[in-house]
């Protein structure tokens, strides 16, 4: 037992000797790692310092690398590192710019630029811009031409007794190719004036060709049937008090109706009178053949103004009680479609002896224009 004890406390002894040494050596490597730890921020510093200087270094050291390389360059520009292959010499011509290829370019252009405009304009401009486009839709006969007449503005009522100007003698034109063709001799005749839209100018043409009626001595009346937009009283500056309305629906009578156009000898007028709710119904009233025939007793010549036909059918309504129908298209207003809705409507026979009429025709493409009226007006003036 002793000897197992003894060998015990030896090895108790080795292994807590063992351990000493084990924790001084631990001490030791803390201690020298503390030391180590202590020193790092001086090194980092340390680093910080190199590493600047080596940014400055390299930043001067390209500078001065750019600086050699531009001095290299300057240097070998001054050195000349062409020569003369052949002199120069000089012609009586210059080279360019070659005329007659800046004549020939700009001709083309000329012609091209203007055509291809044209082009355009007939292709997405849908309204008539000249006789032609009426005469390839239909066959309906031509009567008139009046040109556009920008110093009338917007005055409706321009023909006199002595005018003496290019829409007068239009106007005139007008009246004689429509008695040729209604003959003269068949006396009270109703004509009828209508439109495809409203601003075409039927009110502007009937007027004034009745105006014309009336100074070679053929009595006349013009009867204002658009109820819906009338017109005429405001072109004449006259009051719409009583008018056909009140006539068709049994307010008044005929002469209370009848207006004299001062200034106008043989002329007279009928206003619409108040604006009725009905007026297609109004003018299938009997009372309106009872009008038109009472008419014919007293006037030579009975002009009706009616709504245009692309709108409404108060048109159709009067057509019956006409002896010949004037369609006003417009120059650069009336669409093309209408010409064939009136070409149908004149095969169909719904008016009698239809005509058109072309109202504000540029100078340019009236064919009446183009024989210089301006010189016979001149003329003219002269012996007034």
């Amino acid at each position: 037992m002793k000897n197992t004890n003894a060998a015990i406390s030896e090895n108790i002894e080795t292994i807590r000797q063992q351990l000493i040494s084990n924790r001084n050596q631990l001490v030791a490597n803390n201690q020298r790692m503390e030391g180590m730890i202590r020193t790092v921020p001086g090194k980092e510093r340390a680093l910080l310092n190199i590493t600047r200087q080596q940014g400055i270094k390299n930043n001067l050291y390209t500078y001065l690398l750019q600086k050699r390389e531009e001095t290299a360059l300057s240097a070998a520009s001054r050195v000349s590192d062409s020569r003369i292959v052949d002199p120069a010499h000089t012609t009586s011509q210059p080279v360019k710019p070659v005329k007659l290829m800046i004549f020939a370019l700009f001709a083309v252009v000329g012609l091209v630029i203007p055509i291809g405009v044209i082009t355009a304009k007939d292709t997405v401009n849908n309204h008539v811009l000249r006789r032609s486009d009426v005469e390839e839709v239909t066959q309906i006969p031509i009567i008139g031409e009046v040109i556009k007449e920008r110093q009338l503005g917007t005055e409706s009522f321009v023909f006199k007794s002595r005018m003496h100007s290019v829409i007068g003698e239009q106007i005139r034109a007008l009246r004689t190719n429509l008695l040729f063709l209604n003959g003269d001799a068949q006396k009270n005749q109703v004509i009828l004036f209508t439109s495809s839209i409203s601003g075409d100018g039927k009110s502007f043409m009937s007027l004034n060709l009745g105006a014309s009626l009336a100074l070679v001595n053929r009595k006349t009346v013009i009867v204002d049937m658009d109820m819906r937009k009338p017109k005429l009283h405001k072109s004449l500056h006259i009051e719409n008090k009583l008018g056909l309305s009140n006539y068709l629906t049994g307010e008044a009578d005929l002469d209370n109706l009848l207006h004299p156009i001062i200034g106008h000898e043989n002329y007279y007028i009928i206003t619409a009178g108040s604006l009725p709710l009905n007026p297609s119904e109004l003018l299938s009233s009997p009372r309106l053949a009872n009008l038109l025939q009472e008419l014919k007793e007293r006037f030579e010549y009975i002009l009706v103004d009616s709504p245009p036909i692309g709108l409404v059918t108060d048109s159709q309504v009067i057509a019956p009680y006409a002896d010949a129908t004037i369609f006003v298209v417009r120059h650069d207003h009336t669409p093309k479609n209408y010409i064939k809705m009136v070409d149908a409507l004149y095969k169909e026979q719904r008016f009698q002896k239809l005509s058109i009429v072309l109202n504000g025709v540029g100078k340019g493409e009236s064919l009446s224009y183009s024989y210089n009226y301006g010189d016979y007006m001149d003329l003219t003036k002269k012996f007034d």
